[in-house]
Parts: structure tokens; C-alpha cells; sequence
């Protein structure tokens, strides 16, 4: 798409899945476009719950925006089984994240959580907004790469980025690795009121690395 493409509500969805008993890989979703906004419950999906990797799922919006607003709207990647968990790529200038949104390669299976790529100028996060790679099976946690050019504001108690393992889970954490050559500005990266970078674990599995 040339311009804006704009998803809506709780109903509206893009999805690849390898459904249980099928063997293959899942498709990848792809969208490039001027400026991308999923809003009040809209998905991009992609998950396996079969003998198979997940697909991909990339979105850019270069010289644009990509806004992600509401409780339920997400971008996802799954796997409940031993295939690997796919990759989320985000390309664009500024990239906000509002309202209980999130951006989420997690794992419930034995295969890994996929690989989170965010390459943007700015970046804003609040009001419980998560990006994850959280493991809750024997899997890895994946890892959460952040390119940002210019500044990183992730704000509010339930907002961040969690690369963790939960209760009952033997898989370890991932990875969360920040990149910035501004770093020397005090105002470069701020993360304020109770937002946060964990990387714990509350499982058996190793919790996994933060790095600024």
C-alpha cells in the first residue's frame, strides 16, 4: 500500500497458522506502507501449532508511523510446539505503543521464541504497552533487538519490554539489547513511572541479558 493502512477493532485480523497435525512452515505477513495503525483489538498473527516454524510477520512504514492502541491490539508470533516461533520486524520513523498493546514472539511450546527487530527514530511505549519474548514452555525466550536513531520513551507500571520466563517454565530468558549512538544525551532513553526491561526468570531455565 502506497499510503496509510489502517486496521480496526476486535474482529479485524491478518493471520498464518499451522494448525495441529500439519507439517510444514506458516506463511509470512508483510505490509509496507506510508504509515500502518492497529487500533482496539486488531491482530497480525502468526503461529504454529504443528510440526513447523511460524511465519514472519514485517511492517514498514518508512519517512511514516506505525501506531499500536488498545487492549487485545498486537502484533504476535507463536509456537506451542517444537517449531521455532517467527520473526517480527518493524521498520519506520516513529513507532507508538499505547494502551495495552503489544508486539509479542513468545513461546508456549519446546521450540523457541522468535526474534523481535525494531528499527526506528523514535519509539514510545506507555499505559501497559508490552514488547515480549517471553517463554512459558522448555523453550527460549527470544531476543529483542532495538535499533532507535533518536529517542526511546517507555513510560507507566505494566509498560515495557520482557524477554522472561513465568512460573512452571524450564526454558531460559532471552535477550533485550538497545542500540543507540546518541547515548551520551541524558534524554536519549527514559523510562519512567514503573515501566521496565526484564529479562528475569521465574521458571528453572537461566534468566536472560539487558544491554544499554
Amino acid at each position: 500500500a502506497r499510503d496509510a493502512v489502517t486496521l480496526t477493532g476486535s474482529t479485524t485480523f491478518m493471520t498464518s497458522q499451522v494448525d495441529p497435525g500439519a507439517i510444514g512452515r506458516g506463511g509470512n505477513i508483510s505490509i509496507e506502507a506510508g504509515s500502518v495503525s492497529l487500533a482496539n483489538g486488531a491482530k497480525l498473527t502468526a503461529s504454529t501449532d504443528g510440526q513447523g516454524n511460524s511465519g514472519n510477520i514485517s511492517v514498514f512504514a518508512d519517512n511514516g508511523s506505525v501506531t499500536l492502541s488498545g487492549s487485545g491490539t498486537g502484533i504476535s508470533t507463536k509456537t506451542t510446539t517444537d517449531g521455532a516461533g517467527g520473526v517480527i520486524a518493524i521498520r519506520t520513523d516513529n513507532l507508538q505503543m499505547t494502551n495495552g498493546a503489544t508486539l509479542d514472539a513468545s513461546t508456549e511450546g519446546s521450540g523457541a521464541g522468535g526474534t523481535l527487530f525494531i528499527n526506528v527514530d523514535n519509539f514510545s511505549a506507555n499505559s501497559g504497552a508490552q514488547v515480549r519474548t517471553r517463554t512459558s514452555g522448555s523453550g527460549d525466550a527470544g531476543t529483542i533487538v532495538v535499533n532507535v536513531n533518536d529517542a526511546l520513551l517507555l513510560s507507566d507500571i505494566g509498560t515495557g519490554f520482557f524477554a522472561d520466563t513465568t512460573i512452571g517454565s524450564t526454558g531460559n530468558g532471552g535477550n533485550i539489547s538497545i542500540n543507540n549512538a546518541r547515548f551520551v544525551r541524558s534524554d536519549t532513553v527514559q523510562i519512567a513511572n514503573g515501566a521496565v526491561l526484564d529479562a528475569s526468570t521465574a521458571g528453572s531455565g537461566a534468566g536472560g541479558s539487558v544491554l544499554l
